[in-house]
């Protein structure tokens, strides 16, 4: 009498027989979202840049293609992008690191770290202007259109303080 669950048997066999994923970086799946993002153009260049970051965020630093990708201006250049870092993966192109890169991909995290400190300090001390002349914080905010206060290549707009 045998004691082997045949449920247990055809799992194992099931999940044995399930094929590989390649061993890309995620690389083919950002094609293949690339690939739905062109049939069904739900996304905005912003939020493919995001996904697409998301996914393959390993390889594009690997490859110090990250800023690239952030600073891509169309789906076409992140497709351009990611088939540089295939070619990087497969072996069909040399990488070589590139030491200055590296220094002003340092020094700009630095400065994005630096700047979120200080938006922090801000919203601290507008939380407590704000209780003191009770008003809402939203009251002296000054607006951004840019999610967490970011504005790149320009000095963030939470900087200035509306005159209350």
């Amino acid at each position: 009498v045998s004691s082997v669950n045949p449920v247990e048997t055809e799992t194992k066999t099931k999940f044995n027989t399930l094929p590989k994923l390649a061993n890309d970086g995620n690389l083919s799946i950002a094609f293949e979202y690339l690939k739905h993002v062109e049939v069904y153009p739900s996304a905005t260049l912003n939020e493919m840049v995001f996904h697409i970051r998301r996914m393959c965020k390993q390889v594009l630093t690997e490859y110090q293609l990250l800023e690239e990708l952030k600073a891509s201006s169309s789906a076409e250049k992140i497709r351009e992008i990611l088939e540089v870092c295939r070619r990087f993966k497969e072996g069909k192109e040399g990488f070589r690191f590139d030491a200055e890169k590296a220094k002003k991909q340092k020094e700009a995290l630095e400065k994005r770290k630096y700047e979120e400190k200080c938006r922090k300090k801000y919203i601290g001390r507008m939380e407590r202007k704000a209780k003191r002349l009770g008003v809402k914080l939203e009251d002296l905010l000054k607006p951004t259109s840019v999610p967490g206060g970011h504005v790149y290549g320009a000095d963030p707009s939470w900087l200035a303080e509306k005159n209350a």
